[in-house]
């Protein structure tokens, strides 16, 4: 029996199956349509499944205890109730885990006995780890801030999200990079209620939104603002404030340190590195879902829904 079953057969399912065997572990991959189920071929050597997934599931002599769904936004519900229903006794799910907040809330209603954690692979980042070293080292942040910029015109140009998903881009996308601040501000799963206070300007009914965003809040003793301005340019990035210094991550991936006393920003050496060729994250990622699927850095669909209900609040949702 394979170790792991996965669920999709897309460019991001591609990248999970290259992690998987870079950790010596097999997986049976089920697709859906033929197109997909050829490129991914051309990429991995192996041949998914396609059809429906219930029957591609009801042909499998045995199910694998674990399953990684990585299929397109609007169908992860669907494919992780089937897999929970084929008996799957942990599931890593593709954040953010459904295309609506109410998609996420149905999902962690259906998962009763808790089986099914978020596939958040930033949270796994050498430099995200790395970052969390220092933090810990320095005892801990005094503000952060963070951008959640996105590339609108190539977001409205993508084919396989329906209108629905990009009018919820932030849901969608956006809110990986900022799970993964507030990952590193020492909240990896609940998030307090808090002072804060959001603005938004411009078309909100664009396809994405066409608006810039901008806010506050405070949390303790941390004090954090965030930024975005879909209308422009941007990436997303992180600025990260200890006792000792500033930690920059923008792009993500990366991470350089401004000493405190002085202007000067340097490159900081990663730790927790990763076999070359693969996406960034997802050997941690998967590493540590095999070792420990109940640790803190992955979330439950409930602690997702809580989560999520916060957030909403920064694009005034």
């Amino acid at each position: 029996m394979a170790d792991i079953l996965l669920v999709g057969a897309g460019p991001m399912a591609v990248q999970h199956y290259k992690a998987v065997r870079a950790l010596g572990l097999t997986a049976v991959v089920c697709g859906r349509g033929e197109t997909s189920a050829n490129a991914f071929e051309s990429e991995t050597g192996v041949r998914p499944g396609t059809g429906s997934l219930q029957s591609q599931l009801e042909a499998l002599k045995a199910v694998p205890a674990r399953a990684l769904v990585a299929v397109n936004v609007a169908q992860l519900g669907d494919a992780t109730r089937a897999v929970l229903a084929a008996g799957c006794q942990r599931v890593l799910l593709e954040k953010p885990g459904g295309a609506t907040l109410e998609d996420v809330e149905a999902l962690a209603s259906d998962d009763g006995d808790d089986r099914v954690r978020l596939a958040y692979n930033r949270r796994f980042l050498p430099s995200v780890l790395t970052a969390a070293d220092c933090i810990a080292s320095d005892g801990g942040l005094t503000s952060m801030m963070f951008e959640f910029n996105e590339n609108r015109s190539l977001v409205a140009g993508l084919t396989q999200h329906a209108p629905a998903v990009k009018a919820n881009w932030f849901f969608a996308n956006s809110t990986h990079v900022v799970d993964t601040a507030f990952f590193l501000a020492g909240y990896p799963s609940q998030i307090p209620d808090h002072e804060m206070a959001a603005f938004a300007n411009g078309d909100a009914a664009a396809l994405p939104p066409s608006q810039a965003y901008g806010g506050v809040g405070r949390i303790g003793g941390v004090v954090y603002a965030f930024h975005a301005d879909w209308s422009s340019a941007g990436r997303w990035g992180m600025e990260l404030c200890t006792p000792r210094r500033r930690l920059v991550l923008k792009p993500v991936e990366t991470l350089s340190e401004m000493p405190a006393g002085s202007f000067r920003l340097s490159e900081l050496a990663l730790s927790h590195g990763e076999p070359s060729g693969l996406k960034p994250g997802l050997f941690n990622m998967l590493a540590a879902f095999q070792s420990d699927p109940d640790q803190p850095a992955f979330l439950s669909l409930k602690a997702q829904a809580d989560r999520l209900r916060c957030f909403r609040k920064f694009v005034g949702g």
